[in-house]
């Protein structure tokens, strides 16, 4: 069942939650799949503000091309959404295809060459289905643009199949690293006060953020007023770099529960010592994931 092409239809029906399913499936498939969602969502928030906007704050950019067709699927559809229809199986084999790559153009003995626009890697999975209507599948030793050298050449391969991926070493390396990012943008206001400086920064929902430094860091008190932060919290990006901490850094009330006091030290949830990091909370709103 996918419905990735009726989320408008399904929002204005009243539908302000979408699960996806990835209950025994690895981390590589949920990254996929929830990116691809995520971003018909955020279409659908861009050309209807009025009427739609996203439950988290901020902004996620990825390293990668989310494709439904790339991860494991026996096929696609929309079920009985719009009626009745006949393509609502795949009755070929229960195993996953993957996505379509083209056409066996040439065979040679221990070579093929492929007919289409898709690029190769060594380690690729592609399969077939032959006259009898089984699914054979091989993998790729060698790729030398769109000729490919199979590990083992495999039976009833010849010109004008049909050939899938099922295994993108490419696409699957690309989600092994970071694949997303979200940032939130700030805004600070540095103002002079009786015995240093306060910095504040304002935030959603009423929530804000003030530190204060004075002229002996070791009498202020460790805090950031007034509200501690908690989970679910994303870093935030600030417009500036402050200069190294001296020896009376800022903390949060509650350290154990988000690591803002780490964050607010000027390190990173990503393990760098420099740059600056605060912490928000998320409020729910009308379409999530």
């Amino acid at each position: 069942l996918c419905q990735i092409d009726h989320l408008e239809e399904l929002a204005d029906a009243g539908a302000s939650s979408f699960k996806i399913e990835g209950r025994l499936k690895d981390a590589n498939y949920v990254k996929n799949v929830v990116s691809a969602y995520s971003r018909r969502l955020d279409e659908l928030v861009a050309r209807r503000p009025d009427a739609y906007r996203r439950a988290s704050f901020g902004t996620v950019a990825y390293q990668f091309e989310p494709s439904l067709r790339k991860t494991f699927n026996r096929g696609f559809t929309h079920y009985f959404l719009h009626g009745r229809g006949p393509d609502i199986a795949s009755f070929d084999t229960p195993k996953a295809l993957g996505e379509y790559v083209g056409t066996v153009k040439e065979v040679r003995r221990q070579s093929f060459n492929v007919a289409g626009t898709a690029s190769f890697a060594n380690g690729d999975g592609l399969c077939f289905l032959t006259d009898s209507r089984t699914l054979e599948g091989f993998r790729v030793n060698r790729a030398v643009g769109n000729r490919l050298y199979p590990f083992k050449m495999p039976q009833g391969l010849k010109a004008g199949v049909g050939l899938y991926r099922n295994n993108d070493v490419a696409f699957e390396k690309a989600l092994a690293g970071p694949t997303a990012c979200r940032k939130m943008g700030v805004h600070l206001s540095l103002d002079l006060t009786a015995d240093g400086f306060a910095q504040e920064a304002p935030g959603r929902q009423h929530r804000q953020a003030v530190v204060q430094v004075g002229r002996n860091p070791l009498h202020m008190p460790r805090r950031v007023d007034p509200q501690p932060c908690r989970p679910p919290f994303h870093p935030v990006e600030p417009s500036f770099r402050p200069a190294p901490r001296g020896r009376g850094g800022v903390g949060c009330a509650h350290p154990q529960a988000c690591g803002a006091s780490r964050q607010a030290h000027g390190a990173s949830p990503h393990g760098s010592g420099r740059g600056a990091r605060l912490a928000t909370r998320v409020q729910a709103a009308p379409l999530s994931l």
